[in-house]
């Protein structure tokens, strides 16, 4: 009799160590799978947008900027392309995190700080059309991405790629009285895919 219940213990306890050993290989396969996009990402310049000691501007003038300027804190684009290597369609988001190196005692506020993002022949993407612009405030906390925002949502097709040109600019909105110690935000621009 305690033979049997010696051998159902251990038939027991060798189940729950397959079934956690199984529980964590699952865990890591999923892991491993979401770390590991085939997506090619390439900033012309940087993938940092850095503004720093800005007058604002309109939004005509804003969606027209030209030059690198962002990353020397200017007003102006970052330029960067995502490339499916793959025969299989992937969905991609674009995120933007915000940078360690600005303080809350010195950061420009996120409702005023706009942003317009179109492809290399400044044709602009869904949610970016001549309506309402959105300010960094605007877009959406990811809840995955802890400290990023949801910039664009998109789908590359096998063996595709798409250019982007990501313009931001101090609103016209911005009181430059009332404000005076708000004078750098900085952001990167992160690519994943889903």
């Amino acid at each position: 009799m305690q033979k049997k219940y010696k051998t159902q213990l251990i038939f027991s306890l060798m189940i729950v160590i397959a079934f956690f050993f199984a529980l964590f290989l699952v865990s890591f396969l999923i892991l491993q799978k979401r770390d590991k996009s085939p997506l090619k990402v390439s900033y012309q310049t940087s993938s940092v947008l850095r503004l720093k000691d800005l007058l604002p501007v309109s939004d005509t003038l804003g969606k027209t900027f030209i030059g690198k300027g962002t990353v020397d804190g200017v007003q102006g684009y970052v330029s960067f392309s995502i490339y499916n290597p793959t025969n299989r369609k992937i969905s991609y988001d674009i995120l933007l995190m915000e940078h360690d190196d600005t303080t809350s005692l010195n950061k420009i506020r996120a409702n005023y700080v706009k942003l317009y993002l179109t492809n290399d022949i400044d044709v602009p993407f869904s949610g970016f059309d001549n309506r309402r612009l959105p300010t960094y405030s605007d877009l959406s906390v990811l809840k995955d991405e802890p400290g990023s925002k949801l910039l664009y949502r998109g789908i590359l097709n096998g063996n595709e790629k798409e250019n982007f040109r990501l313009r931001v600019w101090l609103s016209d909105s911005y009181s430059i009285s009332n404000n005076q110690d708000e004078k750098n935000f900085i952001v990167d621009v992160k690519v994943r895919g889903n």
